[in-house]
């Protein structure tokens, strides 16, 4: 079973906000806005775990975050290995087989195996989750130059 959901922090939010993200560029939107409580868990593993900072819940930019896993979910190809980058510190190692996908989270030196149309169908749900939440809480962050590359469709 896949988990991945995110919480709002209001007071993130709040701040960020402030600092006008709709006019931000690219990479800062995917790395500092929006950093919100992310969960990432396969089965009982929590791969988004800092071991004795954070135990499931962990603050990712949602935009970067989201975008990215989708990103290397459908870069990798069977026998390759894809690398998503965790804020804070650590990646995944996402390595595909034929129908199944390797998680590897490099913080934990733990690995999970899910299929791999499961890994992307919960990964797009989450991407959509973010989408949905910026468009109702943040409106003119689909007029932001980089949406239709974050949100494809």
């Amino acid at each position: 079973m896949i988990s991945l959901d995110f919480q709002v922090d209001e007071d993130a939010l709040a701040e960020d906000l402030e600092s006008r993200p709709t006019e931000a560029n690219t990479a800062a939107v995917e790395q500092t806005y929006f950093v919100m409580p992310v969960r990432f868990a396969v089965g009982e593993t929590e791969l988004l775990a800092y071991p004795g900072v954070y135990e499931s819940w962990r603050p990712q930019p949602l935009v970067g975050f989201s975008t990215h896993l989708v990103g290397s979910i459908l870069a990798v190809s069977p026998g390759e290995t894809k690398r998503c980058y965790i804020a804070d510190g650590g990646h995944l190692d996402l390595a595909r087989s034929e129908w199944t996908m390797r998680i590897t989270a490099s913080l934990l030196k733990r690995t999970e195996s899910v299929p791999t149309n499961e890994l992307l169908t919960e990964a797009r749900a989450f991407r959509e989750r973010v989408r949905e939440f910026l468009l109702e809480r943040v409106p003119g962050m689909g007029r932001h130059e980089s949406w239709q590359v974050w949100f494809p469709g």
